[in-house]
């Protein structure tokens, strides 16, 4: 993909400008994203945007969530997109660095990221959006083990 005069994308048909903001937390909001985990992580997910032909305009976040904002083609699935690089970020970095892992997990299941994950355009409420989702997870992390 290749922008025309720099400000948005061209394609046989039409034009377009698709920039998305996705957050993925970790489970139990561990903080977990710190040295060489976050770096294999930060990698993993840069290659696999990038290999999906997304062009990255920031990656950061916290110990505990990753925030990415990203630009895609409109024929991206953005569910399938997103279940890709978590599955694929998790197995990287349970496989590269299996006792960080396990120091932060236990011995148990391979534990990572929540089960859910947040996406939405780039736009005028971004920053209160996101932060209101991470402060939810936690708040359903408790439900979820009262539930249990």
């Amino acid at each position: 993909m290749r922008k025309k005069n720099g400000a948005y994308y061209k394609i046989r048909h039409g034009c377009f400008l698709l920039q998305y903001e996705l957050v993925f937390v970790m489970k139990g909001r561990r903080k977990a994203l710190v040295g060489e985990v976050k770096e294999c992580v930060y990698k993993t997910l840069r290659d696999g945007l990038e290999h999906q032909g997304c062009r990255i305009i920031q990656m950061d976040g916290g110990a505990d969530y990753v925030q990415i904002r990203f630009e895609a083609s409109p024929d991206k699935k953005l569910t399938e997109l997103a279940n890709m690089l978590k599955t694929r970020s998790a197995r990287m970095t349970w496989a590269r660095h299996p006792e960080a892992m396990r120091q932060i997990y236990g011995d148990g299941q391979h534990f990572f990221w929540t089960d859910s994950y947040f996406v939405m355009t780039d736009g005028y409420d971004t920053p209160d959006a996101i932060t209101r989702y991470i402060e939810d997870q936690e708040q359903e992390q408790d439900q979820t083990q009262e539930e249990s």
